[in-house]
């Protein structure tokens, strides 16, 4: 008799659990980010923004939309389109691009305190240095293109402040949940 009690105080207890389970909306889904690749580009993607911000990169998202801007003097030796010691950060702006499935990509350069033509055209040099670069790396030639801006678009009143020499990678991107950077 008093397994048959025990018997039906367990039927009794898990019915009243599952009768509360279903009247109950919400999951819980637990995700291996070792065996779920979009779950680790979410955990990944806001870490290498914040290493990109420690190495002195800008990255603004409005939307679905990213804008990184690369101080001229970080990447290029002074007025001129080579690279110096500190473009492997462009390896970084490739990976996340990749990760992030970019759908469109402009490569602006900027210039300061230079006759407007010379300005656009370093800028555009600049530029093209950075596209071929990430298309190297792997991103799409067909949806990155360069553009060159010259002294337009300063970032900064002041002409000749180095803030105004720059390269701004501005991409479009797929979401994958990454959120607000």
């Amino acid at each position: 008799m008093a397994r048959i009690s025990r018997f039906f105080i367990i039927l009794l207890m898990g019915l009243i659990l599952l009768t509360a389970c279903s009247q109950q909306k919400s999951y819980v889904f637990v995700v291996n980010p070792s065996r779920d690749p979009e779950a680790t580009k979410q955990l990944k993607a806001p870490a290498l923004i914040k290493s990109l911000n420690r190495q002195g990169v800008q990255v603004v998202q409005i939307g679905d939309t990213l804008r990184i801007i690369l101080p001229s003097d970080m990447i290029f030796n002074p007025r001129s389109a080579n690279f110096s010691s500190g473009s492997r950060v462009l390896d970084n702006v490739a990976y996340l691009m990749l990760m992030l499935r970019t759908t469109q990509a402009e490569v602006a350069g900027f210039t300061n305190a230079m006759p407007a033509q010379a300005a656009r055209a370093l800028s555009l040099r600049q530029a093209q240095v950075v596209a071929n670069y990430l298309w190297e790396r792997g991103i799409d030639s067909r949806i990155l293109y360069a553009v060159g801006y010259g002294t337009s678009e300063p970032m900064s009143s002041v002409p000749v402040d180095p803030a105004n020499r720059r390269v701004e990678i501005r991409f479009q991107f797929l979401h994958y949940g990454v959120g607000r950077y």
